[in-house]
Formats: C-alpha cells, structure tokens, sequence
C-alpha cells in the first residue's frame, strides 16, 4: 500500500517514518516503525516445527540416507533459522506495524504487517500513554511464589495505550514492545502520534484555510 510522501526526518523520529497521503475522503498520515514482539501461539509452532525439520534434514544428509529428502526439508526450515539468528531465539518476531490517522472517515486504524488489526473513530482518541504492560504485576507475583527467577515476557513488555470515549476512560493496547531492559522506546512512536495531531493537522488546516481566503 502506498503511504504517500514521508513528511519526518530522522532528526524527527530516528527509528519512525511519518507519511502523509491525499484521499478523497481528505488527509491520511501514517505512522510506520518496526516492532519487536512475542511471537503468537501459532507463530511459535510454525517456527519449532521449521527447525526441527531443519534438524531432520541434517540427519538424512549427513548420514546419506535419502540426502535428496534431506536437502528439501533443510531447505524449507532455512526461514526458521533465519529467524533463529536474527532475533536470538523462537519466542519473538520483528513485525511491520502501521497507525494511521485517517481524518476524512474520523478513523484511527492500527495495522501489523499490512493486516488491520485494531480500529477506532479517530475523534474519540482522547490521548496516547506508554507504560508497562497491564498485567505485569499480576506475571511477577505469580513467578515468585513459585521461586522463579527471572523476568517473564509481559515484565520485558512495555505497552502503547489510547485512551477513547467520554473523558478517555476506556484504555486500549495499541502495540506491545518486547524490550529488556526497558527504554520505553514506544515513546518515539508516541511522539510522532502526538505530532500529527497537533503541528501537522492544524498547519495543514491553516494552509487550506489561507488558500480559500485566497479567493475572497
């Protein structure tokens, strides 16, 4: 999908692109960053059962026993351990994630990997908070009454809240980020949020508006 023209430099946001595009609706902006996430359910099975071909194709061959079934099941496990390498491990997955504010049709859309996966009326977006994940104390207690040590994921995640409706009381996740030790990184994203609303929309508005004065 073609989000328009990039209107931030990395002087803005460093690890956040900020577009703009004309519809005939009006303006859309799109924030777009890459994500560090825990992988879902199904993810994680795709990526076990990948390597564990992998790893049974490296017995075929090495033993030479049916080395050409090896090399095809070798190679259909590669994207697995490409993932592997990449992220250190099968429990998280970079993914492309993209919020758009779409003025024309008063939309708040929240993509992950081109996929919508959350959408709200964009008028009803009262404001934008990053905190820890709701249930980490919930995580932390019930892990050391049972003497583990060690963070669990949703103590590694930090969270990018909307908070919607009448006076902003119903609180949303928007994206969760997998990082540890925490940097609250999500807060460029947030930024970059707070932004368009508020520099980008009104300059836009005041520019329309001087082009219509134009004609008087």
């Amino acid at each position: 999908m073609d989000k328009g023209r990039i209107i931030s430099s990395p002087a803005d946001f460093p690890s956040v692109h900020v577009y703009e595009r004309d519809d005939p609706s009006g303006k859309i902006y799109t924030i777009a960053f890459s994500n560090l996430e825990s992988m879902t359910g199904l993810e994680r099975f795709f990526v076990l059962f990948a390597l564990l071909g992998a790893f049974v194709g490296l017995i075929l061959i090495s033993r030479n026993y049916h080395p050409g079934l090896g090399l095809i099941i070798l190679f259909c496990g590669l994207p697995a351990m490409g993932i592997w390498a990449k992220e250190s491990g099968p429990l998280r997955r970079e993914k492309k994630r993209d919020i758009e504010l779409d003025y024309g049709r008063n939309e708040f859309r929240v993509f992950v990997n081109g996929s919508l996966e959350l959408e709200r009326p964009l008028s009803q977006l009262k404001h934008i908070t990053v905190d820890r994940h709701p249930d980490t104390d919930f995580e932390r207690n019930n892990r050391q009454q049972k003497g583990e040590k060690g963070a669990g994921t949703f103590e590694k995640t930090h969270c990018l809240f909307g908070w919607f409706g009448k006076g902003g009381a119903e609180q949303v996740i928007l994206v969760n980020r997998l990082e540890w030790p925490c940097h609250n990184s999500l807060r460029e994203v947030r930024e970059a949020i707070e932004w368009v609303r508020t520099d980008v929309v009104r300059t836009s508005a005041k520019d329309k508006n001087n082009d219509d004065g134009a004609w008087d």
